[in-house]
């Protein structure tokens, strides 16, 4: 006859060497009562190991429905598999499985499922069992991304540090403040924002004119809002981080790219990429949006997929607090870009530019302006050329001004020299 208690279990692995601790412990204090010394000895063990763990119990699914079926047991006194709400809000109170009153509440409710007022044990267990492990699972995601999160403090979303968005935050304020008065009105400031290029999305920049606007005046201090812009904005963005997960923003991307589609046309332009990307509202600084771009001068129309899950993947990327971290400090250590120190990337380009430019005009066409990279004694990447490419924003001329783009270009090729560590 086979005994219903005959199943087979699995030993853990670490029990013989846990076995054996207790064994030479028990040889070394010799006490009187074994039982006693055993209880105690492995409470200690276990508050010992939860305590390392951060204080939490983490159990498998096996360990948990186990202990929830004894406590079960425990409480149903009557033996008919079933307990009242009074009674089963007792024994989830007992089983200290760090669940708040909601989270009961959630199982209650899911586990009642003929609604008679009574929870049974084969309702109960598969709820509780679940529910606990995706507390358990939320909790050290969050305590993750926490961590993350402070190991990048000096640093906005975007790598930028405090005094990098203090100098850019004063220059496009004061060249707002025309009259001089240290005020903006919320609109101008607003519109300021949008001009900084320091990575803010729509509703990023709807939080900071709200928080910034506490007296509803409708104009902002400079003064008052300078020392505090950095903590603003790095709270705001770290409550925007990671709210969209990458597939679904892939799909949104792809919806985008699509709506670029010209009729009949086979491409989509690095330029109307860009307005889609630009479009989707993500918080991109023009070297992040340049950064992705790098990657296609054009995009053939049955690649649209494809594209919008690597831009997607290059973006959560580029949102991970200890990656910001990594990039900023590796960007910093950057003296020379080509061989040449950044600050002279700027005239060298200038003066190659001038060959396709002979009346000094400051403008040439897009198709002349790829060349002079290309050619260019720098030795650009084919990446790099492309980044450059993208960070313009072309008019229906189809003409560039070139001085700004190469004043910018030093700044941007660092950056590109960074991402071979990541990518």
């Amino acid at each position: 006859m086979v005994s219903k208690y005959g199943k087979d279990f699995q030993v853990p692995q670490d029990f013989p060497s846990v076995l054996k601790a207790f064994t030479r412990e028990v040889l070394r204090c010799q006490p009187e009562d074994i039982y006693e010394f055993g209880a105690n000895y492995f409470t200690d063990l276990y508050d010992t190991v939860a305590a390392e763990a951060g204080g939490a119990r983490r159990w498998t699914a096996a360990e948990l429905e186990a202990f929830l079926k004894r406590l079960f047991d425990e409480a149903d006194a009557d033996g008919s598999g079933e307990l009242s709400r009074r009674e089963f809000k007792q024994l989830m109170r007992e089983a200290d499985l760090g669940l708040s009153a909601h989270d009961i509440g959630v199982i209650m409710a899911q586990a009642d499922v003929n609604n008679d007022g009574k929870i049974s044990y084969a309702e109960f267990v598969p709820v509780a069992v679940e529910l606990v492990q995706s507390i358990e699972a939320r909790a050290a995601l969050e305590q993750r991304s926490q961590e993350a999160v402070d190991s990048a403090s000096e640093y906005l979303r975007t790598g930028m540090t405090e005094e990098e968005l203090r100098a850019i935050i004063t220059d496009v304020f004061q060249k707002a403040d025309t009259d001089g008065s240290g005020h903006l009105s919320l609109e101008e400031f607003g519109q300021c924002l949008k001009e900084a290029d320091i990575g803010l999305t729509r509703t990023e920049i709807n939080s900071l004119m709200m928080t910034v606007d506490e007296d509803k005046d409708g104009t902002v201090s400079y003064e008052e809002f300078a020392p505090l812009c950095f903590e603003l904005l790095q709270k705001i963005m770290e409550e925007e981080m990671f709210r969209k997960p990458t597939s679904e923003r892939a799909a949104h991307l792809a919806d985008l790219f699509a709506q670029q589609v010209a009729s009949g046309a086979g491409t989509l332009s690095q330029q109307q990429l860009r307005r889609a990307l630009v479009a989707a509202d993500l918080g991109l600084t023009n070297i992040q949006l340049a950064t992705i771009l790098a990657e296609v001068d054009e995009l053939p129309v049955d690649q649209i997929d494809k594209f919008a899950t690597v831009c997607a993947t290059l973006i959560a990327e580029m949102e991970t607090p200890e990656k910001v971290r990594m990039r900023a400090e590796a960007l910093s250590q950057i003296e020379l870009v080509h061989g040449v120190p950044q600050s002279e990337i700027s005239a060298i380009l200038v003066g190659e530019m001038l060959a396709y430019d002979p009346k000094q005009a400051g403008l040439i066409g897009q198709s002349q302006l790829r060349e002079a990279l290309t050619k260019s004694r720098l030795d650009l990447s084919k990446k790099e050329v492309n980044a450059l490419l993208a960070a313009i924003n072309t008019d229906d001329s189809g003409l560039v001004a070139y001085a700004p783009l190469c004043e910018y270009a030093g700044k941007l090729l660092a950056h590109m020299a960074t991402e071979k560590a990541f990518y």
